[in-house]
């Protein structure tokens, strides 16, 4: 996400995916995530106002005990890092719902690829 409010590698590709896809669903954690990020990297472009604005556009997925618990199994499972456990166990929360796991994280995406998960891009 932190790729739509600063350019970097991958950037593009991420804002041309989220301009033809107008339902984005994150996890309730995203918004830490991000701001934090934008808070290291891009403190006085305005990028943390965009995310500001955007945010209620975006269908939040909270952080449910079945969500954590998930997470949890993820995290030893597939050896990811627990924000990105906590973003694929939301995105199984939903996957019934057409949607794609956008990430450039390897761990990240080979796991959710493992689980069946639609993921862009399609390699990395």
């Amino acid at each position: 996400m932190v790729k739509r409010y600063i350019n970097e590698a991958g950037s593009e590709e991420l804002r041309a995916v989220m301009s033809r896809d107008r339902r984005w669903v994150v996890s309730r954690l995203t918004y830490v995530e991000v701001l934090r990020a934008l808070g290291r990297v891009a403190r006085d472009t305005g990028a943390s106002g965009e995310l500001r604005l955007d945010w209620p556009t975006f269908e939040v997925v909270e952080l449910s005990e079945p969500v954590a618990e998930r997470a949890a199994a993820l995290a030893v499972e597939e050896d990811l890092r627990s924000l990105d456990a906590v973003q694929l166990s939301c995105a199984i929360e939903v996957a019934g719902a057409k949607l794609s796991v956008v990430t450039w994280d390897s761990r990240l995406h080979r796991a959710a690829a493992r689980r069946g998960l639609p993921v862009l891009p399609a390699s990395l």
